[in-house]
């Protein structure tokens, strides 16, 4: 993968997502706390045409609905911190921020996790680990992190 300084966080994510042998645009891609639909339109250029959004924000969801022409019925109003966040069911799960439910996302879900660090590189990635099969990697750009691999 390109230096995510160079690429910034969005075009990183949607490169890793599109390069994978193992993607198929036909299995889709659920987002755990769409924000305003930066990754949902970068995504859309990009061909995945099945693709949902869940947020715990209305507000979030409405502007991605306004931002993303052509996937409005695609964002939901979901608790990202409880299975409910799952009910749309996708090959590729980004988890962005928030509480994530990553304890009830299924074994074997390919997983791409964004955070934040929290006060070092370590702590935010550690408490990732115990979710990631072996095998998963974690690169940083700016003070966030993209961790990519498969639940365990």
């Amino acid at each position: 993968m390109k230096d995510l300084i160079e690429l910034g966080i969005v075009t990183a994510i949607i490169e890793n997502i599109t390069t994978r042998e193992d993607f198929d645009p036909a299995d889709g891609v659920l987002e755990i706390d769409c924000g305003t639909g930066e990754i949902a339109a970068a995504l859309k250029d990009a061909g995945v045409s099945k693709y949902h959004g869940v947020s715990n924000s209305s507000e979030m969801v409405a502007a991605a609905k306004s931002n993303v022409k052509g996937y409005s019925r695609r964002f939901h109003v979901a608790d990202t911190s409880s299975a409910d966040a799952l009910k749309h069911k996708h090959n590729l799960i980004i988890a962005v921020q928030g509480s994530v439910p990553y304890d009830v996302i299924p074994a074997g879900t390919k997983l791409i996790a964004v955070t934040r660090n929290e006060k070092s590189w370590g702590s935010c990635c550690l408490k990732l680990a115990e979710y990631f099969a072996d095998g998963a990697t974690t690169v940083q750009h700016g003070d966030l992190f993209l961790t990519i691999g498969t639940r365990k």
